[in-house]
């Protein structure tokens, strides 16, 4: 596990292509937007980033789970990525494990890039 900062976690996200970015279990609005805008952003750079909440969308943001996200069971194949980058959660657990998301059965480099101050640092790379 390491700690980076802006400008090395900048240079690691801009050297890849194929992300899946991962929110908390019943995602909040922080869950939400922060997973969606940086798949827009990366998208906007060209690079394949896919979404994926374990759990729906409260009712307020519905429209935004839209058919080109992941959504509960629906979990993408993990072959087509590079790596994953968990948003807005500070602890293994939020990330639904044991629902259709392991993160023990990752065989690609995991992100965390969290704000939280109880954050466990879980990432292979930690922001």
């Amino acid at each position: 596990m390491k700690t980076v900062n802006y400008k090395q976690l900048a240079d690691y996200v801009s050297s890849g292509d194929n992300y899946l970015l991962i929110a908390h279990i019943r995602p909040d609005g922080d869950a939400i937007g922060s997973t969606l805008g940086l798949m827009y952003a990366l998208r906007s750079l060209g690079k394949k980033a896919d979404a994926f909440f374990p759990d729906h969308l409260p009712s307020a943001y519905s429209s935004y789970e839209t058919s080109d996200i992941f959504v509960g069971d629906n979990l993408p194949d993990m072959k087509d990525y590079s790596s994953v980058i968990a948003l807005d959660t500070s602890c293994v657990s939020r990330l639904g494990n044991g629902k259709a998301f392991e993160i023990s059965k990752l065989d690609i480099p995991l992100i965390n890039i969290d704000h939280h101050p109880d954050n466990e640092m879980f990432g292979d790379i930690n922001f």
